[in-house]
């Protein structure tokens, strides 16, 4: 559900913590906790705010995207998942689209193309759907995903096979 900002100030009340502080205090605890439950609980809770556009501003203030692309590259794959949804959710934005696009983050989400969780691929596909513009297209629309996608569209995954399949036919102009 899309929030006001209004909606917001009735919930936290005139004592409450403020929607920008309890970002902050969720990024400031992530980058103290070495606790690897506590950082998958923090990620998924930047990433369920980051699907409303309400919180853009703070999240860009706050530079959670570095939080989630720095997640990419961890070991942990629940950590990879839930990044890559809060990316996924994000990347519509133009300030956070150029920032992706020029902090090599296609090559990052290009990575998760070859993961064993098929939530990191589906989320991985649609947000290089939502990426695709002039500044990316040749990083994104490569041989290599082209092949990528083929075999992907032969998956007995529905859910992945059908989104192999629009890519393919909207991007490639090729028909499975």
């Amino acid at each position: 559900m899309f929030q006001s900002h209004i909606h917001i100030q009735r919930r936290q009340g005139s004592k409450g913590t403020s929607r920008f502080q309890y970002l902050q205090d969720l990024v400031n605890e992530f980058q103290e906790t070495q606790n690897i439950e506590d950082k998958q609980q923090i990620i998924a809770n930047l990433a369920n705010f980051s699907y409303d556009p309400i919180n853009y501003s703070w999240l860009w203030e706050l530079n959670v995207i570095d939080l989630f692309l720095d997640c990419l590259v961890e070991e942990n794959l629940m950590l990879q998942e839930l990044a890559i949804g809060g990316i996924c959710n994000l990347c519509i934005d133009p300030r956070f689209h150029t920032y992706i696009v020029d902090n090599d983050g296609i090559k990052l989400i290009n990575s998760c193309l070859s993961s064993s969780v098929l939530e990191i691929v589906l989320m991985a596909l649609m947000t290089l759907l939502l990426l695709i513009s002039d500044d990316c297209r040749s990083e994104i629309l490569t041989r290599e995903n082209r092949n990528c996608l083929i075999e992907f569209a032969k998956s007995k995954q529905i859910k992945l096979s059908n989104l192999a399949k629009i890519f393919l036919r909207d991007h490639f102009n090729y028909n499975v």
